[in-house]
């Protein structure tokens, strides 16, 4: 059993017309969701063995706040500027190719492509969830799947169970991750 955990990167600033989309930083809000969704990773266990990181300044920054609550060394990290050249496309080749041995992958980085790659893995959803991201995958937000598989190579569409849709809105909301 393999789990996949896909976040789109926080909310990022446009303060600058003149910056390069790649260099955006995260603004107030993105700092706020990254340590909720960070918390509440660390209080479900949701933790990766393996990131895949888009190069852009808004996913890293979203990185180091999750490693600054995990306060974890030992995942295996990759940066990956694909993941921000390819975000109109899916990202099940990139996952696929460079999942490797984890039992549990996470993928930071961008819309279209993290939607995407949601609804194309999208098969069982025991929870109702997929009403939900199917509407919208919103900035900050964490979906967690799960795939009866045994390696990523084998990762196919429609296979996997979504376990978990989180945004950072409804954990501020609740009070969880707080």
């Amino acid at each position: 059993m393999l789990t996949l955990l896909l976040l789109r990167h926080a909310k990022s600033s446009w303060t600058d017309p003149t910056q390069r989309d790649i260099d955006r930083p995260l603004n107030d809000r993105g700092q706020t969701a990254s340590a909720l969704i960070a918390q509440y990773m660390s209080e479900q266990n949701l933790k990766p063995d393996r990131i895949l990181c888009s190069t852009a300044q808004r996913t890293r920054q979203t990185l180091q706040i999750l490693q600054d609550v995990w306060h974890e060394d030992s995942i295996d990290l990759e940066f990956h500027r694909s993941l921000y050249d390819d975000m109109e496309e899916t990202y099940l080749p990139i996952i696929r190719r460079e999942g490797k041995s984890a039992q549990t992958l996470m993928v930071i980085a961008h819309n279209n492509a993290i939607h995407a790659t949601a609804m194309t893995l999208l098969g069982k959803d025991p929870h109702d969830l997929a009403e939900d991201m199917a509407f919208k995958y919103p900035t900050g937000t964490l979906s967690v799947f799960s795939f009866d598989i045994q390696n990523w190579q084998n990762l196919s569409p429609r296979s996997g169970a979504l376990q978990r849709f989180v945004k950072p809105r409804a954990l501020a909301e609740t009070g969880a991750g707080l």
